[in-house]
């Protein structure tokens, strides 16, 4: 009698998925008439970050803070789903076991390519599926907006009377939170 070979089951990789923004501090000390609107203001440092950066710096800190085999565990499923260059949110896919490493990794960075602009990376939530992230965006982006319309109010009953403002920057901020994300079908790939 023969034994039978051992039949394989297929173990399924679970995977995490992380929505985080970039917020970008003020080098100088302003008026805090418009501080929603300083941490996401959009003509700082915008040419110099991609998914690749972004991946790059990561995988960078990953390995600084925790050495090979953190970077080993952590690199099997990354990858950047959505980065939208205007708004800075992002949409980061890894594997469900090590997210906790993915997420301090992106805590420690400062600032990208060694510049010196520093970022605050800020994990906003994180989900077994990619569709409660763009729902959770879409209602977070929508009260966003809200927020910075109610701070340009000439008359919002907190004792700040701030011109209206017109910016073609903040125009086009809006119209872009107020999209809707759509997760790219090819992620950035590292070399």
């Amino acid at each position: 009698k023969t034994p039978t070979p051992p039949q394989s089951t297929m173990v399924r990789i679970k995977n995490r998925y992380i929505l985080f923004e970039l917020l970008y501090p003020p080098t100088e000390c302003n008026a805090a008439d418009d501080v929603i609107f300083q941490h996401r203001n959009p003509n700082k440092l915008k040419a110099v970050i991609s998914p690749k950066t972004i991946i790059y710096e990561l995988r960078k800190q990953i390995k600084l803070y925790l050495g090979d085999q953190g970077l080993g565990k952590a690199n099997i499923t990354l990858q950047i789903k959505y980065f939208n260059n205007v708004t800075s949110v992002g949409i980061l896919k890894c594997s469900a076991e090590y997210y906790k490493t993915v997420v301090l990794g992106l805590s420690m960075i400062q600032s990208f390519n060694n510049d010196n602009h520093k970022i605050i990376v800020n994990v906003v939530k994180l989900s077994g599926t990619i569709n409660k992230l763009q729902d959770h965006s879409i209602k977070r982006n929508k009260e966003l907006i809200k927020r910075i319309e109610f701070q340009t109010r000439s008359n919002n009953n907190l004792g700040l009377h701030m011109k209206k403002r017109q910016s073609e920057q903040l125009n086009q901020f809006i119209n872009e939170e107020s999209k809707q994300i759509e997760v790219v079908d090819e992620p950035a790939e590292m070399e």
